[in-house]
């Protein structure tokens, strides 16, 4: 259940049955109009005319409560409504043939970009840093000469020694810029895993044959990056005059902390342009899914899947101290038996999905497919309940009459019931973006065998979901921990908050065991993110326009149409989480494409072994870029 504010329709003080409920001076009134002595002819009919009040609100009250004839049932129209595909009598422009985009990727990905955690920053240790990444500016001035060109009207500048921006300035500085994102780093390769890769982690090989591009980066985040180039490249050889400025901002350490570069970058940017200066930012994220694409579940249709909301984020670390001493006089429990027991009792309360109506982009991409193919039938029409439910309630909140309505006729209670419905039926992964997640991800303790640990310590990952709040986590986590440190007799200090605090009482021969202290780890804690503006908001309406001109498909009837975009939660964090503040209106998609990916796991492998990245997502990736930068210089945004 979430924590909407509920208004219970005001009691009717003339039609309440129990008088005692009134105020004195009401109870006399009534009492009053009792005793007043009514002619029979009269009586009869205000008896019948209250009978007719009686029947009409009757009547309006089951309208009221859904009856199409007042409303139109809700359809995926106005639910989930469509942008037509974007259209322009502009003249067309001469892109990069898919045999160069290839060849600039596979050169991006030969260059290792790999950034590891725990590094040092680039202040306290700047050659490591541009040891990385001077080879990589170095490649991207040869691939993408035009862009570095003096005399371009690019300007190019490095923040923090190798953030990489590039400004575009429009020749209307009254308009807001728009800014593109991608990053230049990349996941390490696990050496273990070497012999399991079809080619070498950074050969950047081109297969012709597959259609991709193999190698670490390729798909995370090279390919966006270069595409992002490509379309300016592209526009500067076409000669293309600019009304509002275009930025490219790439980051170096995404993949990290992203506080080196994307957080450097998203200060700079803010000094020059101001708190909300940012006309609208895309930056990496949801993709589009084919029909049956496994990798993505796939659902029958194809669905382009910005994201327009994105997780908080808390790594928690839980570190247990106790007495050390040799192992032949052990106690009951040493700090790592009690650090056990601790994730024991925090990994047998997870926590709860809750179906927030408002606020959570998930709950919008599942309305917006909920007919497809391969989507549950108790599903869909569950989801198809809620929003009747849930519009029925809405109209009754805005009528005039809804204070006279009895109590029973709200669809409150009912609409929770369906909330519970629709989270039942969604199975385990679907309730994801519904939630927020934790993982036991890091644990230490002990330094020698026969030894007793004096400190033992996990860090525990959360993924947290759009409507709740790092504090909300802190709380959970300290009181799931809470009876296990009054049962063992260990103090807890909850990230020295005084609401957070646990003292065993004292008595008589009763020492303390030890001690818990939860902190957060990598100062890494991340409120969600301010949910993206949809419906009218211009920004929205352009973006989706553009992907459904950009991304076309076969309808029943055999003619061409835009693909189906349902704006959606992103579960990860990526740069953009330092440019909130830069524009209300963020968009996190990535480019991808409708063929089926020929690789071996039949995806693009993220993060793991065989990354790669389909030609067609180059091609796809430069139509789509280039056509937003065309679009956003002749198109009103604000």
């Amino acid at each position: 259940m979430d924590h909407e504010e509920k208004s219970n329709p005001p009691i009717n003080p003339l039609a309440d049955s129990k008088p005692h409920l009134l105020p004195a001076h009401h109870r006399r009134l009534t009492h009053q109009i009792d005793e007043l002595p009514v002619p029979p002819a009269d009586r009869t009919a205000v008896l019948g005319l209250a009978a007719f009040i009686s029947l009409a609100f009757f009547y309006f009250g089951f309208f009221l409560q859904g009856s199409s004839l007042i409303w139109p049932r809700t359809t995926i129209s106005n639910v989930c409504p469509q942008q037509p595909p974007y259209s322009s009598d502009l003249e067309p422009i001469q892109l990069p043939s898919p045999s160069n985009l290839s060849l600039a990727l596979s050169g991006a990905v030969q260059i290792d970009t790999s950034v590891y955690d725990g590094w040092p920053t680039v202040a306290e240790d700047p050659m490591r840093w541009n040891q990385v990444f001077a080879p990589f500016r170095d490649y991207l001035e040869l691939a993408f000469p035009l862009v570095h060109a003096q005399g371009s009207g690019i300007r190019k500048e490095l923040v923090n020694e190798n953030g990489l921006l590039f400004t575009w300035q429009g020749r209307n500085k009254s308009l807001k810029p728009v800014l593109f994102m991608a990053h230049q780093d990349v996941v390490p390769v696990d050496v273990t895993t070497l012999d399991q890769w079809v080619h070498p982690p950074f050969s950047g090989f081109i297969d012709e044959e597959l259609g991709l591009v193999w190698g670490r980066g390729a798909s995370d985040t090279k390919s966006s990056l270069v595409s992002i180039l490509a379309s300016l490249e592209a526009l500067l050889a076409f000669g293309f005059e600019n009304e509002r400025t275009l930025i490219a901002s790439f980051g170096f350490d995404e993949e990290s902390a992203g506080t080196e570069g994307g957080g450097k970058l998203a200060q700079h940017l803010e000094h020059i342009y101001g708190e909300d200066g940012i006309a609208m930012i895309v930056d990496e994220g949801g993709t589009v899914v084919r029909a049956n694409d496994p990798e993505n579940g796939g659902l029958g249709i194809p669905v382009a899947a910005p994201a327009v909301g994105e997780k908080g984020y808390l790594d928690a670390r839980i570190t247990v101290r106790t007495p050390g001493g040799h192992s032949s006089m052990p106690r009951p429990h040493t700090s790592i038996g009690y650090l056990a027991k601790l994730i024991t009792a925090i990994e047998t309360n997870p926590y709860r999905p809750i179906l927030r109506l408002d606020g959570n982009p998930a709950l919008n991409f599942l309305q917006c497919v909920r007919d497809a193919p391969y989507i549950d039938k108790k599903l869909s029409k569950a989801l198809r309940e809620l929003e009747k439910t849930k519009h029925s309630l809405e109209m009754a909140g805005k009528t005039f009459l809804r204070a006279l309505l009895p109590r029973r006729w709200s669809r409150e209670a009912e609409l929770e019931k369906v909330k519970e419905k629709v989270l039942k039926l969604l199975d385990q992964d679907q309730q994801v973006p519904f939630l927020t997640t934790q993982a036991v991800d890091l644990i230490s303790g002990g330094v020698k065998v026969n030894a007793l640990p004096e400190e033992a310590t996990a860090v525990i990952n959360h993924r947290i979901e759009p409507g709740s709040s790092v504090q909300a986590v802190r709380d959970h986590i300290f009181h799931t921990v809470l009876a296990l440190a009054e049962a063992n007799r260990l103090s807890i200090d909850g990230w020295s908050n005084s609401s957070l605090q646990f003292t065993p009482s004292s008595g008589f021969q009763q020492k303390m065991n030890g001690e818990i202290v939860l902190s957060d780890a990598f100062d890494s804690a991340l409120e969600p993110a301010p949910n993206t503006p949809l419906g009218d908001a211009k920004p929205w309406k352009l973006l989706s326009s553009i992907i459904r001109k950009t991304w076309r498909v076969k309808s029943a009837g055999g003619t061409e149409e835009g693909i189906l975009v349902a704006p959606d939660l992103m579960g990860g964090n990526t740069d953009c989480k330092s440019y909130y503040r830069l524009s209300k209106h963020v968009f996190r998609f990535s480019p991808s494409s409708l063929e089926e990916n020929r690789g071996p796991s039949g995806g693009s492998g993220i993060h793991t072994v065989n990354e790669n990245e389909q030609i067609d997502t180059l091609v796809k990736g430069v139509e789509f870029y280039t056509e937003l930068m065309r679009a956003v210089s002749s198109q009103e945004l604000e």
